[in-house]
């Protein structure tokens, strides 16, 4: 038994109030980390192995699959989070999610349930990973961390396009398309997933010669260009953000390098998303009195289209336009598919359809086609509003860095891009990682969480002496 002074042995730390960061805690308090405000103990290595390990995924033909495999890990980590949170902004998606079930019932073959089951795994895996996300502390999987992994996924599309340049008619044999049955492989949409063509070599009537479009390590054309457009805001924020002037000389020799095979694509669709993104990042500018950064970026695309023009980009559109009217094409399709929907509204018709008048499958060419025609009207406006309801919340957060119109650009030509280019599941992975880091930094820096930091941080700590044993309380 002690006597006469405090015994400093029995003296405990102070229990850890939320969102109380880990370095103010008394030291001696059982180990207990503090992750700000709501934020879970989630490991980083999910989210950048999926990024920045592209490349390997390709070479294995494990690309289609990653999103899901990554997103059911995350599902598991997220299951060990005392308390998950839907951050304002999510709901939507989730909602989205939940409502492309309801649609099975409008399934007329099990092969459509096939395909049914494998779009909606990448719309359930993008959901988890913007859980995920927005759940993970800022601290712990940083910024920067997240848009150097998709750097390096832009990379890595920007070589695909060489390859597709040089190599056109090359084709990748993986070690997944090794293991999978030839009936399997017949399939046309699959064996481009696993063994992908370096490049679209189309030859239309009427051509001089073919157009060789870089597509790899994307099955289509049209997925590497919306690739391009969706990535390349986010490397222009990166670029803003480090530190060292190498590292800002290195992405931009790369932005500058990437030109070369977006021009061989002949993509209207790239240039109109690039532009909107970009014009976007100058409003933006403008109305926060960024005047200077606005015209950086306004000279900058000036240039850019001055350099397209002279490298004949412009002719090359126009040359391929002419012998292969794809405008008229994609009209036909969205019409009909207007006019199909009107016979299931609600619940649409769970997954495209061939069409025998126009002989393009319906509910086809743009994400949004696809959304109305497989999940009805509601499945789209949920979507759209998971969008905008992102641009509104992050409009004018306090604490956002500038860096971040360039990430609210990124959504704001998804707007656009998704009435023309599907979304697969490393488009949408794209999508909601950017959303993820906009919510979450919104999270972090709303007035209501910065008074409750800041009163905790004012709350004294006071030794209080209860006989002859110690101890702290809060008063």
């Amino acid at each position: 038994m002690t006597t006469g002074a405090t015994d400093r042995s029995t003296e405990r730390a102070p229990a850890a109030l939320p969102g109380q960061p880990w370095n103010q805690r008394r030291a001696g308090g059982a180990g207990a980390r503090s992750h700000g405000p709501g934020a879970a103990d989630l490991p980083r290595w999910p989210l950048l192995a999926m990024l920045a390990g592209a490349p390997a995924w390709w070479v294995l033909g494990l690309s289609p699959f990653i999103p899901a495999i990554v997103a059911f890990v995350m599902l598991v980590l997220l299951l060990r989070v005392p308390r998950v949170r839907l951050v304002p902004g999510v709901l939507a998606l989730v909602l989205f999610a939940l409502w492309c079930p309801a649609s099975l019932v409008m399934l007329d073959s099990p092969l459509r349930a096939i395909g049914f089951g494998v779009r909606w795994s990448g719309i359930v895996a993008a959901m988890l990973v913007l859980i995920y996300l927005t759940n993970s502390d800022p601290r712990r999987l940083r910024d920067i961390h997240v848009l150097s992994a998709l750097a390096v996924l832009w990379a890595f599309v920007v070589i695909g396009g060489y390859l597709g340049l040089f190599w056109p008619e090359g084709r990748l044999t993986t070690p997944m398309a090794q293991i999978l049955p030839s009936a399997v492989l017949n399939n046309e949409f699959v064996r481009d997933l696993v063994m992908p063509k370096f490049a679209e070599v189309q030859r239309p009537w009427g051509a001089a010669e073919p157009f060789n479009r870089p597509a790899a390590p994307f099955p289509y054309t049209n997925g590497w260009g919306c690739a391009v457009a969706l990535l390349t805001p986010v490397v222009l924020s990166l670029r803003e953000r480090v530190a060292a002037p190498w590292r800002r000389h290195l992405l931009t020799a790369g932005l500058l390098a990437s030109a070369v095979p977006a021009a061989a694509t002949a993509n209207r669709g790239m240039l109109l998303v690039l532009g909107v993104s970009i014009a976007w990042y100058i409003a933006v500018q403008l109305r926060r009195g960024q005047q200077r950064a606005a015209g950086r970026a306004l000279g900058l695309s000036l240039s850019a289209a001055a350099v397209a023009a002279a490298g004949g980009v412009f002719s090359l559109i126009a040359e391929r336009q002419a012998v292969s009217d794809t405008t008229t094409g994609r009209a036909s399709v969205y019409l009909a598919t207007l006019e199909q929907v009107q016979r299931s509204p609600i619940l649409g018709f769970g997954a495209p359809r061939p069409s025998q008048e126009i002989g393009i499958a319906l509910g086809t060419q743009g994400a949004i086609w696809m959304y109305l025609f497989s999940y009805g009207v509601i499945g789209a406006l949920l979507f759209l509003a998971f969008l905008v309801g992102v641009l509104v919340l992050t409009r004018g957060t306090p604490g956002l860095p500038d860096q971040d119109a360039w990430l609210r650009a990124v959504l704001a030509g998804a707007l656009v891009a998704c009435w023309f280019y599907g979304f697969d599941g490393t488009h949408l992975s794209i999508i909601v990682i950017v959303a993820g880091l906009l919510l979450r930094s919104r999270a972090q820096a709303t007035p209501a969480t910065q008074a409750t930091q800041a009163t905790q941080a004012a709350l004294p700590l006071q030794r209080v002496h209860a006989g002859r044993a110690g101890g702290y309380r809060w008063s």
